[in-house]
């Protein structure tokens, strides 16, 4: 790096510590609870987890000002003014950020009892070929994401991708598409964790699960925290016990 390049990083950084001494003069100044947070997670789980969740966040901070952001790109948080971000598996590719581990959870593979009576449950992976097949495109990236499967024999990790006849890109799409009895999808089961615990969605293949994968709530690395977005934090980790599926 240059010298006038040192300079200015040296400028922003002055900037970027201003700004935070700023931010905890007017948390201080507030009460601590008021103000503005900005939460950014996937639109399939916005709707799935967070949003069921707004009255009991609201009521637990009633000078909260929250801004909901859909962030299926893996938005950057400092550039957009985000406070916290709901983030799936390793941080490896997140520097700068401190995180907070809320829950985990499992990848399914679901379909209605009836569309289950109708075609015959799979026994293993080879079955799936007879199966109407719904198929998840990542909106970040444009692939079809191939579904995971764990061989319980000897653990290989298998992978597929689905038929490309029915192709969505968000999930709450293909969990309603599962619910109407038209195919299987393989989803996080965040996507509707009531409907496999009241029977509604079953689980098939469960012996071939992978690994659970971690949500955290990430955010900028920072001295001080203001008590507003602790708070947030706090709610959020009270509420991710909902989002879990133990079947």
């Amino acid at each position: 790096m240059t010298h006038d390049g040192e300079r200015l990083l040296e400028s922003a950084r002055d900037l970027l510590r201003q700004a935070e001494q700023l931010d905890v003069m007017l948390d201080e100044a507030t009460g601590g609870e008021a103000g503005r947070v900005r939460l950014a997670a996937p639109g399939a789980f916005l709707r799935a987890c967070i949003a069921p969740k707004l009255p009991a966040i609201l009521k637990a901070n009633p000078a909260l000002e929250l801004e909901l952001k859909v962030d299926d790109f893996g938005l950057d948080l400092g550039t957009e003014g985000i406070d916290i971000a709901i983030r799936f598996g390793s941080l490896d590719r997140h520097p700068g950020v401190t995180a907070k581990r809320l829950a985990t959870f499992p990848w399914v593979l679901v379909a209605t009892r009836r569309y289950v009576e109708f075609m015959r449950e799979p026994r293993s992976v080879r079955d799936l070929k007879a199966h109407h097949q719904i198929g998840f495109r990542d909106p970040a990236t444009g692939q079809l994401m191939p579904w995971q499967f764990q061989d319980p024999s000897d653990g290989t990790l298998i992978r597929m991708l689905p038929r490309k006849r029915v192709v969505v890109e968000d999930m709450s799409v293909a969990w309603a598409m599962v619910s109407r009895g038209l195919g299987i999808a393989w989803l996080p089961a965040w996507c509707g964790v009531k409907d496999l615990e009241g029977g509604r969605i079953v689980e098939l293949l469960r012996g071939w699960r992978v690994p659970n994968i971690p949500v955290h709530a990430v955010q900028v690395s920072r001295k001080q925290m203001p008590t507003r977005i602790r708070s947030l934090l706090r709610v959020l980790s009270d509420s991710a016990s909902t989002w879990e599926y133990h079947g």
